[in-house]
């Protein structure tokens, strides 16, 4: 028996766990911590508290001792010390110190990295599910945990030195964006010198000032079009930036309240947690405004808490890992050609045919700000001609081996190429030669003999004027044909892709997009204000020769947010209507649910039972549909009430309905588990409860059964060059990611 247990922490953390899960009631009780925590010792200028008071005191749920249950085998023991290396360091009994707090990081630091070293080994693969859960959850406590240690041990003067530095950077590039904007603009340069620019180089918050007032005064102008003018976007862009600036001064001047910035990163802590519990769009807000609230107070202006909170829940919710050898796939193609050949070279008229066999192709090349790559030919060109003078008829044989080379960049608004380079590898063979004296003997073979001499004297000239003829002919067309084709893919993205983003509130708010010799990564970010985003996904899922696409819960769940459905009434014909709807207006085809065609009918009852009403859903004015991704299951949260045609109607519920997929042949199946439903309000009774439960609980099934789909996926290559199939082999939901591979 496990006598630590009976202790007054543990005590507590196990009553805790059964009656404080909401998280809400975590939020409030962090509060009264950090209340608490004012009487600890805090010299001057230092942190001598650390972490105490600002962490959870009970250990989180996602990393308590039963998440480390599932690592059996020989990870059973190693797990068990984890674990209680954890709950130790959240509550631990003595007070440790701020090195003591550090160690304990360094050590759990050091477990995430043996985490990590078994998710990129094989051998461990039925383990992952579990590692990748452990992994991503300590992780983002830790790098939290020291970026709060950090920020509390911050050289204060120092970190204002550079804060006020880095506000001087950023209003000097509003002032250049300003003159950017001005200079094309036929007498624009004059406003810098009315709005005096010139005085904010040094940074002087006085001068700052007055330029502020004279921006915030401009709508006094005398003429019309002056004031139409300065109230152009350009102008309120630069008041927001001085804004910002002398805000940046006036914080920088007061003094650190240390007492407040420990409140305010518990309060960052607090969100934190919630957002990891609960993946609402509240608590996504919340972890913003927590944010926020603790950068303003941090002497160096928050940016240590920004490299945490960038890297785990404002990153990119999209990354799309795309091997070369998938890319070659889709855009390989053979061509095969044949046509006359009509010349004068070297003083023959030449004639024959020739055949030429090319194979397109693609390469990948190294690049940190676009995605880069060349398109490639690979071609022989094959001619068997007759060189005809007054003379001789020369009989040749051609074989010339070409390659060309097209580098295109992709920066992820559009793409640019360059210029085709071109080498050629020429080789003629003179087979024969036909004089006026061929078949006279003995000096009809001469005459061909030395006819095939002078002919193999010009070679070296022949085969640099073939070179030439392939170059000459290779190059524009390759540069034509795909200029024309990215010209095109350029148009339709601005016009109609980027278009339906933007109309849709999806268009991405960041981007990166980048190559290596062997991988194209692609990242987009969709988040806005009051929004979270991505972290880092697992190492797990994973393709050498085909495509992986990370989908962050963050990226679904605010994608949802767009579709409108909140504070709505609607039937479940309606709703897919809507649906239906904007998918359509997102592909720019026309979106319908199709009816599963290998579905079996349900037998006919002996009596027939009362038709089910359609249902009516009655969607709260917030989170109506997310999603959350864990532990090998996408989880599909739906939050409503239903209209009852003879009865009250039923309060908003909250109904999670988890989606497993498996790979079966060449089906993939959706099975959805057991359907849990609670109340967002608690009820009059548990009677009616579970009442209230059946009935949501069997719509929802109803909606929602067990699907399969066909695995194989037909991709258009376009330009009339047909389809290529390509198979799903994985999906995995993990730590927050939705992960599918494509090979």
């Amino acid at each position: 028996m496990n006598l630590k247990f009976f202790t007054s922490a543990r005590l507590r953390t196990f009553l805790n766990r059964r009656m404080a899960r909401n998280s809400a009631v975590a939020f409030a009780a962090v509060i009264c911590i950090v209340s608490a925590s004012r009487g600890f010792d805090e010299s001057a200028g230092g942190n001598s508290a650390g972490l105490r008071g600002i962490l959870p005191e009970v250990t989180p749920d996602a990393i308590y001792d039963t998440a480390f249950e599932p690592l059996d085998g020989k990870w059973t023991e190693w797990g068990q010390q984890v674990a209680n290396d954890v709950i130790d360091f959240y509550e631990s009994e003595e007070e440790l110190s701020v090195e003591e707090q550090r160690a304990a990081l360094a050590g759990l630091k050091r477990k995430i990295g043996v985490m990590k070293k078994a998710l990129d080994d094989s051998r461990y693969r039925s383990l992952h599910v579990p590692i990748s859960t452990l992994h991503g959850a300590l992780g983002r406590r830790v790098d939290m945990a020291e970026a709060v240690l950090d920020t509390l041990d911050v050289d204060e003067e120092a970190a204002k030195d550079i804060r006020l530095q880095a506000a001087r950077r950023s209003l000097q590039n509003a002032v250049d964006d300003l003159a950017n904007y001005l200079r094309p603009i036929r007498g624009g340069s004059a406003w810098l010198g009315y709005f005096n620019t010139n005085s904010l180089s040094d940074g002087n918050p006085d001068a700052a000032a007055a330029v502020k007032a004279k921006l915030a005064n401009r709508g006094s102008l005398p003429e019309a079009d002056q004031r139409d003018f300065v109230s152009r976007p350009a102008f309120g862009d630069f008041e927001a930036a001085v804004d910002q600036y002398l805000e940046s001064v006036a914080l920088a001047e007061q003094p650190l309240d240390r007492e407040k910035l420990r409140e305010s990163l518990a309060a960052l802590v607090a969100a934190a947690e919630a957002y990891e519990a609960d993946n609402s769009s509240e608590a996504a807000a919340a972890l913003r405004e927590a944010y926020n609230a603790a950068s303003d107070i941090a002497p160096d202006g928050g940016q240590i808490l920004s490299s945490v909170m960038r890297s785990h829940y404002f990153n990119y919710n999209l990354r799309i890992v795309a091997s070369e050898a998938f890319l070659k796939r889709m855009v390989y193609d053979r061509r095969n050609e044949t046509g006359p050949v009509c010349d004068f070279i070297l003083g023959a008229n030449v004639s024959g045919n020739q055949w030429t066999t090319t194979d397109v192709g693609l390469d990948l090349k190294p690049s940190n700000q676009s995605v880069r790559f060349d398109i490639t030919l690979a071609g022989t060109t094959q001619s068997s001609t007759q060189g005809v003078t007054e003379q001789a008829t020369i009989f040749t044989s051609g074989y010339h081996n070409f390659w060309a080379y097209k580098e295109v960049r992709f920066d992820g608004d559009s793409f640019s190429t360059s210029p085709a380079r071109v080498s050629v590898n020429a080789n003629n063979t003179t087979t024969g030669a036909r004089t006026t004296i061929s078949g006279f003997p003995i000096f009809g073979s001469i005459a061909d003999s030395i006819a095939v001499r002078a002919a193999e004297k010009k070679r070296p000239q022949s085969e640099a004027i073939a070179r030439g003829r392939v170059s000459s002919k290779v190059a524009p067309r390759l540069d034509s044909e795909v200029n024309e084709q990215f010209a095109q893919v350029n148009r339709d993205m601005e016009s109609e892709t980027n278009a339906r983003l933007k109309e849709l509130g999806l268009y991405p708010d960041a981007k990166s997009f980048r190559s290596t010799d062997t991988q194209m990564r692609a990242s987009t970010r969709l988040m806005h204000s009051g929004e979270a985003g991505g972290g880092q996904p697992g190492s797990t899922v994973n393709s050498s020769n085909g495509l992986v696409a990370h989908v962050h819960e963050s990226l679904m769940n605010n994608s949802m947010a767009r579709l409108n459905l909140a504070g709505r009434t609607m039937t479940e014909a309606d709703l897919q209507a809507e649906i239906e709807d904007f998918f359509s207006r997102l592909t720019g085809e026309e979106f319908k649910f199709e009816e599963d065609p290998d579905a079996v009918p349900e037998p006919a009852a002996e009596e027939e039972e009362e038709e089910k009403e359609p249902a009516v859903f009655i969607f709260p004015d917030s989170d109506p549909i997310r999603m959350r991704a864990r532990d090998g299951v996408l989880t599909l949260i739906i939050r409503t009430g239903l209209k009852q045609p003879d009865d009250e109607d039923i309060p908003t519920q909250i109904i999670e309905v988890p989606l497993s997929f498996e790979i079966q042949g060449d089906n993939i199946l959706v099975t959805s588990g057991e359907v849990a439903v609670k109340p967002v309000e608690r009820p009059s009774s548990l009677t009616v409860q579970i009442a209230r439960a059946g009935i949501v609980r069997s719509r929802i099934q109803d909606t929602l059964p067990d699907r399969e789909f066909d695995r194989v996926i037909a991709i258009d290559r376009g330009d009339g060059q047909g389809t290529i199939d390509v198979k799903v082999t994985e999906i995995a939901a993990l730590d927050g990611w939705l992960s599918v591979v494509v090979e």
